[in-house]
């Protein structure tokens, strides 16, 4: 038999609502909108703590904290329901995501770097083939 993956992600209801919200500014039944908006209340509750998104709901447990393409698509799914409703509070919802989005990406961007600085000082001492500048001496690359 099929395993069901039955978890609700935050980057996918927050397409829909995206979605939902197009179809009811193209069609201007209500139901997109409803739907929509009742999505959203459910990403409120079950999804969201503060300024802290969850990258998924399962048998009433919150999964781990949200990545950023979780964040951006939030974002994305709060200023179309503000175009859909022009309700303030949800262009506040996307700033202070997009806030944290920023905060998010600078601890991601820190730890690559660090995860480059170690690659390349492992990789100097485990290699005796040093390739520097010419000019300033500054070693670029090692021979593998």
């Amino acid at each position: 038999s099929l395993h069901r993956d039955e978890k609700i992600l935050t980057s996918w209801n927050s397409l829909m609502i995206v979605a939902m919200c197009e179809l009811y500014l193209v069609s201007g039944k209500e139901i997109y909108l409803s739907a929509a908006q009742n999505s959203d209340s459910f990403m409120q509750k079950c999804l969201c703590d503060g300024d802290a998104l969850y990258v998924s709901f399962y048998m009433k447990k919150r999964g781990v904290k949200g990545f950023i393409d979780d964040y951006s698509a939030y974002v994305f799914a709060q200023l179309s329901l503000y175009r859909a409703t022009l309700d303030s509070e949800h262009l506040n919802r996307a700033k202070l995501a997009d806030a944290k989005k920023k905060e998010r990406r600078k601890v991601a961007d820190a730890v690559e770097k660090e995860r480059a600085i170690n690659f390349v000082q492992n990789l100097s001492k485990n290699s005796n083939s040093r390739v520097l500048n010419r000019d300033t001496g500054v070693v670029i690359g090692y021979l593998l």
